[in-house]
Order: structure tokens, then C-alpha cells, then sequence
């Protein structure tokens, strides 16, 4: 029986969501945490029908299975676990702050567009990675269709996402 350690490829998802020669925003992050969202990533694309049911992830991070889980299975696991990392970071970005003491002002502005634009792209590359799937006969394309359908009437704020 193969398996992979999820903590093992924790630098890539770390390369994934930090720009090169820029001080990350996550230096705090425990290694713990790290493996967390890669777990996550990990069962967030099992539930898309990405990662098939041969594969199981034990509560230490470690993917077992029959079959090789491969480098490409492992990008997409970072894959998801960077689209949360970029969910939460827009979640916790104040877009603006002002301040006043006396005479004294202060105010700043943050844009939350870049990471939102980031954010799209990653759904977009998920969205084509599903539709991929859903061409090749891995995963049926009427489950591909409801889960995207799905996630465009979320983004789009309505809680009607069925379709005929």
C-alpha cells in the first residue's frame, strides 16, 4: 500500500500563496496549520469527485491508498488548500481604517481586489480542472455541472443553484 505525508509538500503550498523575496504574511503559521489546510485541501477535492474514493487522508495527514498518489493528485490538493488560504485572507482584509485624536488624522485604505482577482483565478483553473475531468469520463459531467452551477449562484449571492 503507497502513501504520501501531506507535511511533505507543505513548502509548495507555502510557494503557492507567498511571492517570492517578500516576507510572508503567514510566517506565524505553525507547520500544524500548514498540514491543516492541506488536509482540507485535500478532502475539498475528494468531495468534488477530483481525488477518487481509493484514497483516504488519516487524521495525520497521511494519504493511503493502492494506487500512486502522484505529484499531479498532490498539486491539486495545494491547489484547494491555497483557495481557502486566499478565502480567509479576503475575509480578514478591513478595506478601510480612520482614526482621529484632536487635530490629529489618520486614515488608510486597503484593496481587497487583488486577492479577490487572485481568488477568481484559482476558481477558474478549478473550474476548467473539474470540466477536464468531467470530458475525460473520471467524473460524471451532471455532478461537475451541479457543483459549478453551484459555486457561480454562491458568488453570485443567490441561494437558488439547481438547474433544469
Amino acid at each position: 500500500m503507497a502513501s504520501v505525508d501531506l507535511a511533505e509538500i507543505i513548502p509548495d503550498l507555502q510557494a503557492a500563496v507567498t511571492a517570492p523575496g517578500i516576507d510572508s504574511p503567514y510566517a506565524s503559521a505553525s507547520d500544524g496549520e500548514w498540514l491543516a489546510r492541506l488536509k482540507n485541501g485535500f478532502w475539498a477535492a475528494f468531495n468534488d469527485g477530483v481525488i477518487s474514493s481509493s484514497f483516504d487522508c488519516d487524521e495525520d495527514g497521511v494519504v493511503v491508498s493502492t494506487e500512486t498518489f502522484g505529484r499531479d493528485l498532490q498539486q491539486i490538493v495545494i491547489m484547494y488548500a491555497g483557495m481557502n488560504i486566499l478565502q480567509n485572507r479576503l475575509a480578514q482584509i478591513n478595506t478601510s481604517f480612520k482614526a482621529k485624536a484632536g487635530s490629529v488624522e489618520y486614515e488608510t485604505q486597503q484593496s481587497a481586489q487583488v486577492l479577490k482577482g487572485l481568488l477568481d483565478s484559482m476558481l477558474e483553473q478549478r473550474n476548467f480542472l473539474l470540466k477536464r475531468l468531467s470530458d475525460s469520463g473520471t467524473v460524471s459531467s451532471y455532478y461537475i455541472d451541479s457543483v459549478i452551477s453551484r459555486d457561480e449562484a454562491i458568488y453570485r449571492g443567490s441561494n437558488v443553484w439547481w438547474g433544469a
